[in-house]
Order: C-alpha cells, then structure tokens, then sequence
C-alpha cells in the first residue's frame, strides 16, 4: 500500500479561542481567533478584527483549513463585514499565499514543519501574563514573521506575533490578552452570497494579508 504522508488534524473544541491586542501601523485593534467547527478532516476557524480608531470598521472572516499531503491548505474562505450586510464567500485569489507556517499552522501543522523555523525558548510579557514561550521565525519574500507559542495558550497557541516587511500592512505587533470558551461562530457559510464588488474594494483597506496570516 501506498504511504499516505497526509496528516490528520487535532480535535479542537468549538467555541475556543484568544483574543489579541493589535498595533498596526495605523492605530490599535482587537482581534479574535476562534474554532467555529472541528473535525479530523476540516477545520473552520473564525477571525474577528476590530479597529479602535474612531472610525471603529469591524469584520469577521471564516476560514476552512484542510491537510494537503504534510502542509494545510485553506478550501474556502468567508467574510462578513456589517455595513454590507449578509456574509460573502470570498474569491479564491483572496485565499492564495496560504501555504507556509502561518497561524493555523501552530495549532494544527506538523511538528517536523514547526521545528524547522525554532529559534529558542524565550521568556516574555504580554497583557495575558509572562511566560516561558517558543521562539519561532518565518520568512516570506519580504517579509519576517516572529512567533511565540505556548501550550497553555491552546488551541491557537499564540502569545505573540511581531511582523515586519516593506510594506506597511506587514508591520504590526499582536499580543495575547486573553483565552476564550464557549464563543458562538458569527457566519454561517449557508447563508453567504457572492462577494460583492464593492466589498472587494474595501477588503484590502483592513489588511486581508494580517486575517489570513
């Protein structure tokens, strides 16, 4: 029989997740990542972005996230954003680039993946307390992602993010404030329509690159 080198994912809870704080270039904003659905074979995970500037734009964006071969790769994609009412699944060009370690990668990748990109054990203070996190370093064409993980931030792991790069989205820094249980999923993948063109214009302007990643 042939060897079938794909993965099975971890049975993650629905309803868990983390909030972070968020500093961007262009201000602070909250975000949220959460499990909307779980299965060894899929997994959705629902992000949530709040910009704290005056302005105050909101959106949620769901993404499934499946195993191919030792990596995982993103099926399909949501966005719901308020002002435009129902939810819209996205375009498969907003789903591209997924394909090295990113956020999903850290609670569902394949160890041999995660440990080619350790740098050390480091300890660290974020909103959420001080921990001694894992060290991890990602580079992707021009720009350099740092993460630090630990097991008691599960099931998304994530204490840290630092970013930086040439352009101006893929500079900021996220934080983990605190864990989450029991949050209900705000899209509904039934209920989406086609993504709008005027919703298309907009997306970038919120940084799609920073949801995704």
């Amino acid at each position: 029989l042939a060897k079938s080198w794909a993965f099975e994912l971890p049975q993650l809870k629905k309803g868990t997740g983390a909030r972070f704080d968020l500093e961007l270039s262009s201000g602070k904003a909250e975000v949220a990542i959460t499990v909307a659905e779980s299965s060894n074979k899929e997994v959705a995970l629902e992000y949530y972005f709040k910009d704290l500037s005056f302005i105050g734009i909101e959106m949620w964006q769901r993404f499934h996230v499946r195993p191919q071969g030792k990596k995982l790769q993103l099926s399909d994609g949501y966005v719901l954003m308020p002002q435009f009412g129902q939810a819209m699944k996205l375009t498969p060009d907003y789903l591209q680039g997924f394909d090295g370690v990113q956020v999903s990668s850290f609670m569902m990748g394949s160890e041999d993946e995660l440990n080619a990109h350790k740098i050390g054990v480091e300890k660290i203070t974020v909103p959420a307390g001080t921990v001694e996190a894992v060290h991890y370093r990602v580079k992707e064409r021009d720009q350099t992602i740092d993460f630090w993980v630990h097991e008691s931030a599960k099931p998304v792991g994530i204490v840290k993010i630092v970013s930086s790069g040439k352009e101006i989205k893929h500079n900021y820094t996220m934080q983990l404030k605190s864990l989450l249980q029991n949050s209900s999923p705000k899209i509904d993948p039934k209920k989406a329509g086609p993504l709008t063109k005027e919703a298309k214009t907009f997306l970038p302007k919120v940084g799609t690159s920073l949801m995704v990643h």
